[in-house]
């Protein structure tokens, strides 16, 4: 029986300052089934792309939930890796726009 790897996967809210936003990983095993974070998957969160001068600043890079600051206009991308005990892995990615007049989730 081959391990199938988990199904990474996020959600990303925005809070009440405009250049902060909750990332909240919604990943599950190869079932669909919730994981529990711990003996079964491990979650890696990481900034995959920033545009010139900008910057990201992650309050954790393990967890459920962990909240991004953005500085600086541009396309940012965001990386969630999710493994489980066995090794097996996926990845995913969602990009977030920050512009002067407003933001949003692409």
């Amino acid at each position: 029986v081959s391990n199938a790897p988990p199904l990474a996967s996020f959600q990303v809210s925005s809070t009440f300052n405009p250049a902060i936003f909750t990332l909240t990983s919604t990943s599950t095993d190869s079932n669909s089934s919730p994981y529990v974070l711990g003996s079964l998957v491990t979650l890696a969160w990481s900034v995959a792309a920033v545009p010139a001068g900008g910057s990201v600043q992650l309050s954790s890079t393990t967890g459920t939930q962990v909240n991004a600051e953005f500085y600086g206009s541009g396309l940012y991308t965001i990386e969630l890796t999710a493994t489980d005990q066995s090794g097996a892995s996926s990845s995913t990615t969602r990009n977030v726009y920050i512009s002067e007049s407003g933001t949003s989730v692409l």
